[in-house]
């Protein structure tokens, strides 16, 4: 329809696509989504509830009491009209037993308010004469009789044997009683054939209601055909009852907009109040014809019709609907001041039922259309707070919606879970509430929330959306077995299938499993072209191509998102990985020509750092120091990012060192603030310094603080020489010691030993030197064979061998 309300319009956004999907990875905010199906559905079923509400059906006829309630004098009589008057022919009448005697004989003591004779006159000759024709119509009489004395079952069972001329009467007769009975399918059926019955005087009334009756059970269509076909009767002369004939324009118009045939609606009402105006129903006309404009997009002519029904109505209820509609009008209208006048008028009115909480709900929604979603949030928090009956699941859902609108992720995830757990959102409550979890940086608590949509609404219509968001929050708590799980747990060629491939490429390369994390990246790509991940995605087939060795697919991934990216800096960062994996696979000429070609394009760019730092990097690893120096200073001089600052920071220390510089190497190591790398490059520099001192307590401190990281051993070397340089022999075989500690095995474990052994023999511990020395003289290789020598010396020195 063209028209509807705050409900409509949502389902509007969401349908014209106005409202990004959901990915994650690069995640949009939950208030870029469009709403959940199950929302819409509570919307709209809000929206119709409204709308029936507000535009109340005709009232139950007003033969309502049917054919039972008739008068006594109603019932045709269509005898042949000469009746016996005196008991004389009566007696003669039983006597000769004749039908026709019999049957003038009963109406006789009907027509004088004798009942009880006449039944038995009518019942002698049902008995006596069942074959006759006047068996049927005694049949008749003695219905009524039943019918007038209150008992209509009796009456009912008469009036179905009833034939002949007397046979439309009492099917009209018996669709009355069964109305009275409540027994409804069966009256229904029994109108239905009075109406369906060209000879029966009854068919107007029949039809009305039926049309009635069909309007009440909401088929709208079949509804206006039978009052139209009332109509068509009336016009060509039938005689029908005056509310029948009075009313049945109004069941058109009420029929025919409920099966959404509007502008017949429209038609037909207007026809009613200017040929009834007096009728009981045009307040309620006048009321489904301002929905009907609405419905059709005529806000503006709609909500002055509703003013016109609030002011001419002396029923309060219908006035209370019409000013609701206004308030509906008005904000379709966009007309904020108009509408919050119109529910002032409303509130004024004090109603009761849902009315309020549905005003503020229009106004709500007017405000979050028009961007001002604070507002939109007091609105329906105001109708959640004036809201009577069920329903309140869409504006405690939209309320939370608000709250996303404005940056509030977390307050978000709160007002979600308010939702009532029966409300048929409940489902998409809790999945938003997942999604505003994950925004406010709170997987923990996302996680929580997604397994109980799972758990407690497995028929979510978007369950599978609900478990990629589950995965999502699980790989950020880096809990891969679940997050795997999750992911698996999305249907193949669901809507977020995509979601889950992204997620497992990324659990893929996380583990290392590169040929995996390629194919599901791929697989993504191709998936979901637009996805707002694609160009992560990009990046990493990138990695995972080049940590498969496969240069050339890699750099392929690359170009492919260069031609793609949407931004310079995008290319930029695509250029400067092209070339750092030139550079890491040996192509140090294109490496290079790449990264000088990002600096002169901006020599303050974000990426003209990271390339400086890459091309001193490669210097250095060239054996030129002297210009890997002058690329770190022009590094640190840009103020790189804190993590790029300490290692160009570090590898200008290393440049110093390299160029011989060892005190200016000594204090930039000393400047870095510790960690493994700063101690290393000291311990280095003081060796080079020849500060024996100082060497021993930064090799203590390396090897205390990294037990583990090989480069202890190295320091170990650099301390014992150097006491070895500075005659300390006993001090040197104590360094070598540790050193061949940390590495008992292995050919550097072996030059410990033997370096070892030699120390001791020069501090005069020779049994010490021999006890080292020997087990080492029975191994393999080199320094065995030194050993044996050593140990020839020891023994050349000490006597006889």
């Amino acid at each position: 329809m063209a028209g509807g309300g705050w409900w409509q319009r949502l389902a509007w956004v969401a349908a014209a696509g106005l409202l990004a999907p959901l990915a994650f990875g690069l995640t949009p905010p939950p208030g870029s989504l469009p709403l959940p199906e199950a929302v819409l559905r509570e919307v709209e079923r809000g929206r119709q509830e409204a709308r029936r509400q507000g535009a109340p059906p005709l009232n139950a006829p007003g033969l309502a009491a049917g054919p039972g309630a008739a008068p006594p004098g109603s019932a045709p009589v269509l005898s042949p009209g000469c009746a016996y008057r005196n008991p004389v022919t009566g007696a003669v009448a039983r006597a000769t037993g004749g039908a026709e005697a019999l049957y003038r004989s009963g109406l006789e003591g009907y027509s004088r308010g004798r009942p009880g004779e006449a039944a038995e006159y009518f019942s002698e000759l049902r008995a006596r004469h069942p074959e006759s024709p006047r068996s049927d119509d005694a049949a008749y009489w003695l219905a009524e009789i039943h019918r007038r004395a209150g008992r209509p079952q009796d009456a009912l069972a008469f009036f179905r044997l009833v034939g002949g001329l007397y046979s439309p009467e009492a099917a009209y007769r018996t669709a009355g009683i069964l109305d009275q009975l409540g027994r409804v399918p069966e009256a229904r059926a029994a109108w239905e054939g009075v109406a369906t019955n060209p000879a029966n005087p009854h068919r107007p009334e029949a039809l009305y209601r039926l049309a009635a009756a069909r309007l009440a059970r909401g088929e709208g269509a079949a509804a206006a055909a039978a009052a139209e076909e009332l109509l068509d009767l009336v016009a060509a002369g039938a005689t029908a009852p005056d509310e029948a004939r009075r009313s049945a324009l109004l069941v058109v118009g009420l029929g025919r907009r409920a099966a959404g045939e509007l502008p017949a609606a429209e038609h037909a009402l207007i026809r009613f109040l200017l040929d009834t105006p007096d009728h009981p129903g045009a307040g309620a006309a006048r009321l489904a014809l301002a929905w009907t404009l609405l419905d059709q997009g005529k806000a503006a002519e709609a909500a002055l019709r509703f003013a016109w029904a609030a002011e001419g109505s002396p029923d309060e209820p219908l006035a209370v609907r019409a000013r609701f509609g206004r308030v509906r009008a008005l904000a379709e209208l966009g007309d904020g001041a108009a509408a919050e006048a119109a529910l002032a008028e409303l509130a004024a009115a004090e109603p009761t039922g849902p009315w309020l909480g549905w005003a503020e709900a229009e106004l709500g929604a007017l405000a979050r259309s028009q961007g001002r979603h604070e507002e939109a949030l007091g609105r329906f928090r105001a109708a959640l707070a004036r809201w009577e009956g069920p329903g309140q699941g869409a504006p405690a859902f939209l309320a939370a919606e608000a709250l996303v609108a404005l940056g509030r992720p977390a307050e978000a995830a709160i007002a979600y879970l308010l939702v009532d757990p029966a409300s048929p959102v409940r489902g998409s409550a809790l999945h938003r509430a997942g999604g505003s979890h994950l925004a406010a940086g709170d997987a923990a608590a996302a996680a929580l929330v997604l397994e109980e949509v799972s758990i407690l609404h497995p028929g979510y219509p978007e369950l599978a959306a609900a478990r990629a968001a589950l995965g999502e929050a699980y790989l950020r708590l880096g809990r891969p077995a679940d997050a795997r799980r999750a992911f698996d747990a999305v249907p193949s060629g669901s809507p977020a299938h995509p979601q889950a491939l992204w997620g497992l490429a990324r659990l893929a390369a996380d583990a290392g499993h590169w040929d995996e994390a390629a194919s599901l990246g791929t697989r993504f790509l191709a998936a979901a072209p637009a996805d707002p991940s694609r160009d992560a995605a990009q990046f990493l087939v990138a990695r995972a191509q080049f940590q498969r060795r496969d240069l050339r697919a890699a750099l392929e991934a690359l170009d492919r998102l260069e031609r793609s990216a949407a931004s310079d800096a995008l290319r930029a960062e695509v250029r400067f990985t092209r070339g750092w994996m030139n550079a890491r696979s040996g192509r140090e000429s294109v490496a290079r020509e790449v990264f000088d070609a990002l600096v002169a394009a901006e020599p303050r760019g974000p990426f003209a750092a990271p390339s400086l730092h890459a091309l001193g990097q490669l210097d250095l690893a060239q054996g030129d120091p002297g210009r890997a120096l002058q690329r770190f200073d022009a590094v640190l001089a840009l103020a790189p990012p804190e993590e790029l600052r300490r290692e160009a920071s570090h590898r200008r220390a290393d440049a110093l060192l390299a160029l011989g510089r060892d005190k200016d190497a000594l204090a930039a190591y000393r400047g870095l603030g510790g960690g493994a790398d700063a101690r290393h490059g000291e311990a280095l520099a003081l060796a080079r310094l020849g500060e024996v001192p100082g060497l021993a307590a930064a090799t203590e401190a390396f090897a205390a603080a990294h037990p583990a990281d090989p480069r202890a051993v190295d320091l170990w070397f650099a301390l014992a020489r150097a006491r070895a340089r500075a005659d300390d022999p006993a001090g040197a075989a104590q360094a070598f010691r540790q050193a061949a500690a940390l590495v008992p095995g292995g050919e550097r474990g072996r030059e410990a030993r033997l370096e070892l052994g030699r120390a001791l023999e020069g501090a005069g511990d020779a049994p010490g030197a021999v006890a080292t020395l020997e087990p080492l003289g029975t191994e393999e290789g080199p320094h065995a064979l030194a050993a044996l020598v050593e140990l020839a010396k020891l023994h050349g020195t000490q006597g006889p061998p």
